[in-house]
């Protein structure tokens, strides 16, 4: 169902906004325009995003004098009704369209789509795959920048000056990997640089791949043979 008015601000129970909501709706819901929220001064909606859910809850808010906070108060139909009745005569009622079946929370289930297939994957799996992705990545980028920072800090990873020495600019043409072999020879004359290059290469490159067949079992296969016996040369 489409909405039936749209207020591009925060609702506020003044008249200003009450004569706004009914400029905006109109004659197409007559009953809005007879809502009273009574000693509350708004109302705010919570949402609780699920995979295949929403849930959402209807809370009333009443500010605290000229601090700018507000207190909030769940209410039900009953709890309106009780606070109707202790109002003086001359007070504001709070007047809510269909008070009797009013429910101040509830849950919407989201409409999955029909499988044709058993195959076939769901939505809600489809969605939990990608967040589960979009969080390794993020893992993966917050770790780098980590181990980035620590190494700045240690002064073992500072950053290039304008105009580099020879030698640092021969080092920086040497890759990670082969930095890390030449690493463990002691007379090679290592830079601060080289070592956190090859710490941050650590973290990059860290574990050891199988090769996996096309059975999906760890077996050898001509391609891992030969991409192994480049990378040795390299490192050579």
């Amino acid at each position: 169902m489409p909405p039936f008015a749209r207020i591009s601000s925060r609702y506020e129970n003044t008249a200003d906004m009450r004569t706004a909501v009914d400029e905006k709706v109109g004659k197409r819901r007559h009953s809005t325009r007879y809502a009273n929220l009574g000693p509350f001064t708004g109302y705010r909606i919570g949402l609780d995003i699920g995979n295949g859910n929403i849930g959402w809850c209807l809370l009333f808010e009443k500010k605290i004098g000229n601090t700018g906070k507000r207190l909030l108060y769940f209410l039900t139909a009953e709890g309106i009704a009780q606070l109707n009745a202790s109002f003086e005569r001359n007070e504001t009622r709070i007047q809510l369209p269909g008070l009797r079946t009013f429910v101040p929370l509830g849950t919407h289930k989201i409409k999955t789509r029909e499988r044709k297939e058993k195959a076939e994957k769901s939505f809600s799996k489809i969605r939990a795959e990608v967040r589960a992705k979009e969080r390794l990545l993020d893992a993966r980028q917050r770790r780098r920048r980590h181990v980035e920072k620590a190494l700045a800090d240690a002064g073992l990873l500072p950053a290039l000056p304008e105009n580099p020495s020879p030698v640092e600019l021969a080092r920086e043409k040497i890759h990670s990997d082969v930095l890390r072999v030449k690493l463990l020879d002691p007379d090679f004359k290592a830079l601060p640089r080289d070592l956190g290059r090859a710490l941050k290469n650590v973290l990059a490159r860290r574990g050891l791949l199988k090769p996996v067949g096309r059975a999906g079992k760890n077996e050898s296969s001509a391609f891992g043979d030969d991409a192994t016996k480049k990378y040795r040369e390299a490192l050579q």
